[in-house]
Protein backbone atom coordinates (compact mmCIF):
# COMPACT_ATOMS: atom_id res chain seq x y z
CA UNK A 1 0.00 0.00 0.00
CA UNK A 2 1.05 3.63 -0.53
CA UNK A 3 1.35 6.35 1.85
CA UNK A 4 -2.13 8.05 0.50
CA UNK A 5 -4.29 4.54 0.82
CA UNK A 6 -3.08 4.29 4.06
CA UNK A 7 -3.93 7.68 4.83
CA UNK A 8 -7.44 7.30 3.41
CA UNK A 9 -7.97 4.16 5.55
CA UNK A 10 -6.77 6.15 8.42
CA UNK A 11 -8.97 8.94 8.03
CA UNK A 12 -12.23 6.61 6.91
CA UNK A 13 -11.32 4.73 10.27
CA UNK A 14 -11.78 8.01 12.35
CA UNK A 15 -14.87 9.12 10.75
CA UNK A 16 -16.34 5.96 11.05
CA UNK A 17 -15.13 5.36 14.67
CA UNK A 18 -16.69 8.88 15.38
CA UNK A 19 -19.96 8.23 13.38
CA UNK A 20 -20.48 5.59 15.74
CA UNK A 21 -19.53 7.20 19.03
CA UNK A 22 -22.00 10.00 18.28
CA UNK A 23 -24.76 7.62 17.14
CA UNK A 24 -24.27 5.64 20.05
CA UNK A 25 -24.21 8.12 22.85
CA UNK A 26 -26.39 10.97 21.17
CA UNK A 27 -28.82 8.83 18.78
CA UNK A 28 -29.69 9.90 15.91
CA UNK A 29 -32.02 12.52 16.78
CA UNK A 30 -29.39 14.44 18.39
CA UNK A 31 -28.12 15.02 15.34
CA UNK A 32 -30.71 15.57 13.27
CA UNK A 33 -31.29 18.42 15.96
CA UNK A 34 -27.67 19.86 15.96
CA UNK A 35 -27.69 19.84 11.84
CA UNK A 36 -31.35 21.70 11.76
CA UNK A 37 -30.09 24.38 14.41
CA UNK A 38 -26.85 24.60 12.45
CA UNK A 39 -28.15 25.17 8.97
CA UNK A 40 -31.17 27.50 11.03
CA UNK A 41 -28.37 29.22 12.77
CA UNK A 42 -26.20 29.65 9.58
CA UNK A 43 -29.92 30.97 7.73
CA UNK A 44 -30.65 33.74 10.11
CA UNK A 45 -26.33 34.63 10.04
CA UNK A 46 -26.87 35.71 6.37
Amino acid sequence: MTWWQWLLVVLGGWCAAAVIAVVLLGGWRNITDLLLGWSRGRGEGQ
